[in-house]
């Protein structure tokens, strides 16, 4: 079923009703329908990487397949992408850090450079007059 805010507030408000499974509403209830056998796809095939209805493990192409209940196959994906997230945020801030780092050293090697330089410079001239006198 596909409810209405109304008709949604029992299943929200009612504690012996928050266990039931909301998902977000869709125009189409059908493609929440195995297209073979038309049940309910509540279940997930890890083998394929797809959504499967219970006829499909027993009688179906994934027979003998690894299957778990489509909750747990969610919670697994959604905490896989949450420490991938983590991953990713610490690797950027690693990046981020390594590259004020570097900036830092660069900006370290241009002022030994310029005082270096100067050092020559200053040599030069002191040779120069030198040679002059």
């Amino acid at each position: 079923m596909s409810y209405c805010a109304t008709h949604a507030r029992p299943h929200l408000e009612n504690p012996r009703l928050r266990e039931h499974l909301l998902v977000a509403p869709i125009t189409n209830l059908e493609e929440r329908r195995c297209q073979q056998h038309r049940q309910e796809l509540i279940l997930y095939c890890e083998q394929d990487d797809s959504l499967v209805c219970t006829v499909c493990t027993i009688a179906g192409e994934h027979r003998e397949h690894e299957v778990i209940p489509l909750e747990n196959a969610q919670r697994t994906k959604q905490e896989a992408l949450r420490l991938e997230k983590t991953e990713r945020e610490e690797k950027k801030t690693t990046a981020e850090s390594r590259t004020q780092q570097l900036k830092g050293t660069f900006k370290h090697v241009q002022e030994s450079l310029r005082g270096t330089k100067a050092r020559i410079s200053r040599e030069f001239d002191r040779r120069r007059e030198q040679l002059r006198e």
